[in-house]
């Protein structure tokens, strides 16, 4: 069995929270918004966090195992800021950078159709 002296920079590491999770977006669609994000190293779950405005405060939403989420509880027409933390046995990391995301409806807009002489116009 070979045995090594750990150096001090890797006990802190050892002993230490992960870095903020990196390059998150957020993506709009019609009711809900997808987020992605780099791994963080260490990282064994990602806290989700939603404000209202940018800057936060920014209440936990979910906590998720995946470099991935889809958050299905917003409403279009309203901006929604996020950030991710990473989570390990040791800690939480500091939040990543926000980003920001709008959803909107993507149904057609409506048409009105008259009848005129029993004809269909447009």
């Amino acid at each position: 069995m070979y045995d090594r002296v750990l150096t001090a920079a890797e006990v802190l590491t050892l002993a230490a929270p992960p870095a903020a999770p990196l390059d998150l977006v957020a993506s709009a669609g019609d009711g809900q918004v997808l987020l992605d994000w780099s791994a963080a190293a260490g990282a064994t779950a990602y806290h989700l966090k939603r404000a209202a405005i940018s800057g936060g405060p920014y209440p936990a939403i979910a906590t998720n195992a995946d470099v991935s989420f889809t958050d299905t509880t917003v409403s279009n027409g309203i901006t929604y800021f996020y950030v991710v933390s990473a989570i390990n046995s040791i800690g939480e990391s500091t939040n990543s950078v926000e980003a920001a995301a709008h959803p909107v409806s993507l149904a057609p807009a409506a048409v009105t159709v008259a009848l005129a002489n029993s004809e269909l116009r447009l």
